[in-house]
């Protein structure tokens, strides 16, 4: 499949995969996006 690989994982997968089900799980609750002119 074409792309750049640009890292790897090689400690810690196990953490990052259950971050990321959280993630898809429940999205970004309680985050808020603001924008300000200065």
């Amino acid at each position: 499949r074409p792309g750049i690989v640009w890292g790897a994982v090689v400690s810690g997968l196990d953490e990052m995969a259950a971050a990321c089900q959280d993630l898809w799980r429940t999205g970004a609750v309680g985050e808020t996006l603001n924008f300000r002119r200065l």
